[in-house]
């Protein structure tokens, strides 16, 4: 269950950066004396289109001569602490070939060292991100003592987490891992898959894991050399695909339960809640029951979030860059992507168009994107525009696409959650139900003696809450009895999947072959995936249920005490009243 499960709306927020002129701009004759400002001119929060006299209002907007440092502090410094919060963030770069997007974001390809003031929001983001997350591991402490060092994996840890990187590009609507060394014919297919809550993610991509910021460094440079480049009339140096950089992060927390085995009365204190009383008790009957009284109860909570750094191709009129053979067919699947992305942002930005059909599944970038437009995460869009009159066109085209995009909500969720719900482990999962059934035992034997509702109701709850456990035992057992099965299945289906591929000549469609194998095999994976999920549930139901009962009697002992705080004060009033009558029959 997700911790903080109340969605947070968010607009979509646009930044629009304007670059500065460069030679190839004033090669022309008719625009050797132009300046900066002549097409376009930066405000505040607006940019104005000079020669039609139009003004755009943005989030943000940045001039010709903003710093790379500024950009960071401005756009990448918020993003990278609500992903250590645990939300999904995506930063993403738009607009036409040329305009900067890639010397904005970081990924440019380096022979040589790079000037610490030319990084981009990539460098800058990894290393905040890496600052925070060491500070964060010294601020936990470890056995009530605060750390001085990075966490490590012993038995007093209280936080830990684990960093992750992948880059893939969309190439001629193909995805590619640019961080597999593999040859092409060796390397798994990326697919796109869509989770039962509807979040997009993909497999076969490979994650690498990252312990500082120079190995992210080291894998954005390894992957931008692996990325399709080409020479065109407009850039020497023109991304041909669009790159998606992602950041997995992993972090899990120990939160204890709240012991009172040094209490001398069993009574738990009535300024707790009910789960922190079920977890004094459990506490206090591990210490009595065990020899290991250093053992802490309490629960890992997990959180996971993404962060992408999405690279555009940019938009390209192909008379302009002259793009013949693979460039051409390059150029046509980049606008046929955009356009689509386009499509998807008019769709969700513009409210003549509210509750329509959003093509999402149009192209493979707005499929990758579907969280970041409309779904799960915060996320910051780039517009890069040039300055140039040549360029006025394509400029227009980047400033009103990105004006809606500002009209898009997204739904942010911090994806947290009790390790418990995430972990297809059956052993983790009967060690709960063993830890639920020492609550009830614990419990039973504690309201024997100390509780009004030792008795009726309460010994019907503690039978109910047994039949279930004995129940979600069953399910296990059973689940697992179907996983080995389906062990069996998949080495059944992987020798099918072995022989159709050995079978595949120039008449077979080897894919539409095996995929109702594949379909198939899914579908049934998803099955058991669900059965999971219900167990989860069944554990999440029956800790609910018991946190109500001990509220209950938490209640009914203070309807006691108010009982016996009445019942003092009649025994008192009731013999002054026999004294004096007393008294009265002496006279």
């Amino acid at each position: 269950m997700n911790k903080d499960n109340t969605a947070q709306t968010a607009a979509v927020q646009v930044a629009v950066r304007i670059r500065p002129l460069t030679e190839r701009d004033r090669a022309q004759p008719r625009f050797a004396n132009s300046t900066n400002g002549d097409v376009l001119r930066a405000h505040e929060k607006h940019v104005q289109v000079v020669p039609q006299n139009k003004y755009f209002t943005y989030d943000h907007v940045f001039g010709t001569e903003t710093q790379q440092s500024d950009i960071f502090t401005a756009l990448g410094q918020k993003p990278v602490y609500k992903f250590i919060e645990g939300y999904n963030v995506t930063i993403l770069a738009y607009g036409q070939t040329s305009s900067g997007k890639t010397y904005t974001m970081g990924t440019a390809q380096h022979d040589q060292q790079i000037n610490p003031k030319e990084e981009g929001i990539i460098p800058r983001a990894m290393s905040l991100l890496f600052d925070s997350l060491l500070q964060k591991s010294m601020d936990q402490p470890a056995n009530g003592i605060r750390s001085l060092r990075a966490p490590t994996q012993t038995s007093g840890q209280k936080y830990r987490y684990s960093v992750k990187v992948s880059f893939v590009e969309i190439y001629n609507e193909e995805l590619i891992d640019l961080l597999n060394p593999a040859p092409p014919h060796e390397k798994p297919p990326v697919t796109i898959r869509e989770d039962t809550k509807g979040h997009i993610y993909w497999t076969g991509v490979k994650e690498v894991s990252v312990n500082n910021t120079d190995d992210v460094l080291y894998y954005l440079q390894q992957g931008t050399q692996n990325r399709a480049t080409g020479f065109t009339d407009m850039n020497e140096k023109s991304s041909r695909s669009h790159a998606i950089f992602s950041v997995t992060l992993k972090q899990e927390k120990w939160v204890p339960g709240n012991s009172q085995s040094g209490r001398a009365s069993p009574t738990p204190s009535r300024a707790q809640s009910p789960k922190q009383q079920r977890l004094s008790m459990i506490s206090r009957y591990s210490s009595s029951n065990s020899n290991n009284n250093s053992a802490e109860d309490g629960d890992w909570v997990i959180t996971s979030s993404k962060f992408h750094f999405v690279d555009l191709a940019g938009s390209e009129r192909l008379k302009r860059t002259a793009a013949e053979g693979d460039r051409r067919k390059e150029g046509i699947n980049i606008n046929a992507g955009l356009l689509a992305l386009g499509n998807v942002i008019s769709a969700l930005g513009d409210p003549s168009k509210k509750g329509t059909h959003v093509p999402y599944r149009d192209s493979k970038l707005t499929r990758l994107l579907q969280d970041s437009l409309g779904g799960n995460a915060m996320t910051l869009m780039i517009a890069c525009v040039s300055p140039a009159e040549s360029n006025l066109a394509e400029t227009l085209n980047t400033l009103q696409y990105a004006n809606r995009a500002r009209n898009i909500k997204n739904k942010m969720e911090k994806n947290e959650l009790e390790e418990w719900m995430t972990t297809d482990n059956i052993d983790f999962l009967r060690n709960t139900i063993a830890k639920l059934k020492n609550e009830l035992h614990f419990s039973d034997d504690y309201s024997s003696t100390s509780s009004p509702l030792a008795n009726g109701d309460y010994d019907d709850f503690c039978h109910e809450q047994n039949l279930q456990i004995a129940d979600l035992q069953y399910q296990i057992e059973d689940l697992k009895a179907k996983a080995e099965i389906m062990t069996q299945r998949n080495v059944v289906v992987e020798a099918e999947l072995a022989r159709l591929q050995q079978a595949k000549n120039g008449d077979i469609d080897f894919q539409k072959t095996v995929e109702p194998v594949i379909e198939e095999y899914e579908k049934t994976l998803s099955g058991y995936e669900s059965q999971l999920a219900m167990i989860r549930a069944a554990l999440n139901h029956a800790e609910h249920a018991y946190e109500e009962q001990l509220d209950k009697a938490q209640q009914g002992e203070l309807i006691i005490e108010k009982q016996d705080k009445t019942i003092a004060e009649l025994r008192k009033r009731l013999s002054k009243l026999l004294e004096r009558q007393q008294k009265d029959e002496k006279y």
